[in-house]
């Protein structure tokens, strides 16, 4: 045993001394990542909250990766303005799509026959919405529940192109938050913890940056706008549980089925580069922090670690009230107060038969019949004799 002991190879007496050591602190730098990037992403929507970001959280590969995805999807677009005396300016902007669909539901026009297979995200706050309404049960076979939910629809709200809201969460919050972690990072320095100090200072830095660069962008609503004289844009949102009856003019129903939300940067013409900056730092930040923060001692990682955790629970109010409140918000900002009446069925054949009912009542009648039998046979496939003839019957 000696002997092959004897004969195995050796490491330096440098590897073999060492005190490096990787313990559970490096890994915050892999957690609360989605918090952390939704407080920064919603910065735009909020003009105070791009001036509140000088403060070290964690969650920083998960951020940077985030924003080099966010870099990726920007698109150079022309958009056209219309100046005083009938002028039009054509404008090149980096636009990034934020109109992700929360809900997979079709749409379905009553006057018009255009059909929309995935709607938008104004669609989904309307649903969201309407699944808060009390509804009114109609008794019937039972089977599974499905909802009809008649929207009467007003005017667009008077709103601007570029959104912007106030945040339900105080400014106090955000600057609490500063003033500890340049607190612990002053701390750190004052006692020579520089394992400690390093990483808090660079999270301070490169969280501040990415706040002032994404905070440049402005949330930009758009939707197609309807001819003069266009009918109205009844017609029916749906999916296997919900069916929404919207009853409205042309022009808003287009803004919930079509309209798409953007991240627009007009006033920086290298927007793309300065996010995959922010990027590269928020991943170099993420290395800094695993390697140097668990080599601190005791005091440097308490120092540390409880204003991160204030920060984290920051973040969870920001992503988990605060945003639902923004989106209540830019919904109501566009949309305005629908009048939702809401109607519980216990079968899917009589929930259909009472939407084209109340449909049929604003249709005209020789153009939107045979509408209705299409739309009628799309919800209710079945075709067999007794199917059509109970079809024949309804409409």
């Amino acid at each position: 045993m000696d002997v092959i002991r004897s004969l195995s190879p050796t490491l330096p007496p440098a590897f073999t001394k060492a005190h490096f050591a990787l313990d559970i602190f490096a890994a915050m730098t892999f957690l609360c990542g989605e918090e952390a990037t939704s407080a920064l992403t919603g910065c735009p929507l909020n003009m105070h909250r791009r001036w509140l970001g000088w403060y070290n959280s964690p969650g920083s590969y998960e951020t940077g990766r985030a924003l080099w995805h966010l870099a990726k999807q920007g698109n150079e677009n022309t958009i056209f303005h219309h100046m005083p005396g009938n002028a039009m300016v054509a404008e090149v902007v980096w636009e990034i799509d934020l109109a992700s669909v929360f809900w997979d539901g079709w749409w379905s026009g009553l006057h018009v026959g255009d059909y929309i297979p995935s709607t938008g995200p104004l669609a989904a706050l309307l649903l969201k919405r309407c699944r808060e309404t009390r509804s009114r049960a109609v008794k019937g076979r039972i089977s599974r529940t499905v909802y009809v939910t008649i929207a009467t629809l007003g005017d667009m709200a008077d709103y601007r192109q570029h959104i912007a809201i106030q945040s339900h969460t105080p400014l106090i919050c955000g600057a609490i938050n500063i003033g500890l972690s340049l607190f612990a990072c002053g701390t750190c320095g004052y006692f020579l913890k520089w394992y400690p100090f390093v990483p808090t200072l660079l999270g301070i830095v490169v969280r501040g940056l990415a706040y002032l660069c994404i905070g440049t962008g402005e949330v930009v609503f758009r939707y197609p706008k309807p001819l003069a004289g266009s009918p109205p844009g009844d017609g029916i949102l749906g999916d296997d549980q919900d069916f929404i009856l919207l009853q409205g003019n042309r022009e808003i129903v287009n803004a919930i089925t079509r309209g798409e939300f953007f991240l627009s940067f007009q006033k920086w013409k290298h927007s793309r580069l300065a996010i995959q900056v922010c990027s590269t730092l928020f991943h170099a930040h993420a290395i800094v922090q695993v390697f140097c923060f668990p080599q601190s001692d005791l005091f440097g990682k308490v120092v540390v670690i409880i204003p991160i955790f204030i920060t984290w629970a920051y973040h969870l109010w920001l992503a988990w009230f605060d945003e639902a409140r923004i989106q209540q918000a830019v919904f109501d900002k566009v949309v305005g107060q629908p009048i939702l009446n809401r109607f519980a069925f216990s079968n899917r054949t009589s929930a259909v038969a009472f939407l084209l009912s109340a449909a049929y009542v604003r249709c005209q009648p020789l153009e939107d019949h045979e509408r209705l039998e299409g739309i009628l046979d799309a919800l209710l496939p079945p075709n067999t004799p007794e199917w059509k003839f109970w079809k024949a019957a309804i409409v």
